[in-house]
């Protein structure tokens, strides 16, 4: 009786204790969770009368070091709301490993089309400032958009520049050059453009209008686009 009452806790234990290497081997042999991809709202790369200029990040669950800048744009006004609706169509791009900027700009009719334009290059060149960040290449960012957003696009693939070595802001030394453009529905030809003046940001006079035209800008050395 007393060898029984002895084995019984010895019992005990080892049953206890194979229960718990079976548990951590267990533990141990799952599969880690996949990566999932993930958002980072209203990154700031900007000020202007006393108001923030902002991007969302869509990270890729498996990076290909290479970035995308979507333009949120309609009628050359952006807002959180339309970027909701275009960001519907980032998944594949995600899928595909490329991370995307959902740049917002300063809405016409409040801002010109000159302070739409210099949003934008300062987008470029604060991405790609902080490009090491997104673990993105500087020089594997593109940028795409449609309607007014293919317009600012198309712009920012024809007329960058390297930036400006004596500027005191560290954001305007960065080039605004982007790598390729995809721009749809885009008006290319502003003073052409029957229907430019229905536009707070498109009335402008034949030789705004003309500086604000990417197809007066082709050259060889402009990103190269769809």
């Amino acid at each position: 009786m007393s060898s029984t009452r002895l084995r019984s806790p010895v019992v005990l234990l080892a049953l206890l204790a194979c229960a718990c290497s079976a548990t951590a081997r267990g533990i141990g042999s799952a599969a880690a969770p996949a990566p999932q991809p993930s958002v980072t709202t209203d990154v700031v790369y900007g000020h202007k009368d006393g108001l923030a200029l902002t991007f969302d990040v869509h990270r890729p669950a498996q990076p290909n070091g290479a970035g995308v800048i979507s333009i949120v744009s309609g009628g050359w006004q952006s807002s959180v709301e339309m970027g909701r609706l275009i960001a519907q169509g980032y998944p594949p791009l995600n899928d595909k490993g490329f991370t995307i900027f959902a740049v917002r700009h300063g809405s016409s009719p409040r801002y010109p089309m000159s302070a739409i334009v210099a949003d934008m290059r300062r987008a470029v060149r604060f991405i790609r400032q902080h490009a090491g960040e997104y673990g993105v290449d500087p020089n594997r960012i593109g940028v795409f958009g449609g309607s007014a957003g293919g317009q600012l696009a198309l712009l920012l693939g024809t007329t960058a520049d390297s930036g400006d070595p004596s500027a005191s802001d560290a954001v305007l030394r960065e080039s605004s050059r982007v790598a390729a453009v995809v721009a749809y529905f885009p008006p290319t030809d502003l003073p052409r453009w029957e229907t430019r003046r229905a536009f707070p940001a498109t009335a402008l006079t034949e030789a705004e209008a003309a500086q604000y035209s990417p197809l007066r800008f082709v050259s060889s050395g402009a990103a190269p686009s769809l």
